[in-house]
């Protein structure tokens, strides 16, 4: 183990991120090696998690080679990230504002819709805005919207964001998403 990997990774924040594609004929795929590998973690739902550490002027990527010499496992590191995650929402004043018959999660850019990711958030924080359930919508790393699984005029606005949203930079899903068990699925209705 190194202490600066370590200390490294103990900085990560949960990033979510869409799945990659299945598709291996992509002419633009770069092939990296198992160590230089970010480190993602699959939802299972076309969602998956990367981990970032600020690094003052980008964000940087925790890379398997990372986590192997800082001897964490990949459980670990996603617990750590959505831990600093949610002290990064304490420290920026994360909100909700309702807009129509949505809310939407406000916290100044890049990780808005990686709170998809903190269970109590959910389960704890915001159950009292869905009595009947979340359905959200994350067309892109800015952009968390959810409503109240039973408010048919919330369900079509959410539909009517991810439209706008469509070309948005860092994309994520145009999908709608369902909390159930303590988990995201895709909605279908």
């Amino acid at each position: 183990m190194t202490q600066r990997d370590r200390e490294f990774c103990n900085q990560a924040l949960a990033h979510l991120k869409r799945a990659l594609p299945k598709d291996e004929s992509d002419p633009a795929k770069i092939e990296l090696s198992l160590e230089d590998s970010p480190v993602l973690t699959d939802l299972n739902n076309g969602l998956m998690a990367a981990y970032l550490v600020d690094a003052a002027d980008r964000y940087q990527y925790v890379q398997n080679g990372h986590l192997a010499r800082a001897d964490l496992t990949q459980a670990e590191l996603h617990r750590l990230g959505v831990a600093n995650l949610l002290a990064l929402f304490e420290q920026r004043s994360l909100r909700i504002e309702a807009f129509g018959n949505c809310f939407a999660v406000l916290c100044g850019g890049d990780f808005e819709a990686s709170a998809l990711l903190i269970d109590t958030f959910w389960d704890e924080g915001l159950a009292d805005l869905a009595p009947n359930g979340f359905i959200a919508a994350v067309p892109c790393r800015d952009i968390l919207a959810f409503c109240d699984a039973a408010n048919p005029s919330g369900l079509q606005e959410l539909r009517q964001l991810i439209e706008r949203a469509r070309n948005a930079d860092h994309p994520i899903s145009s999908a709608l998403y369902r909390r159930s068990a303590a988990a995201w699925e895709p909605y279908l209705d």
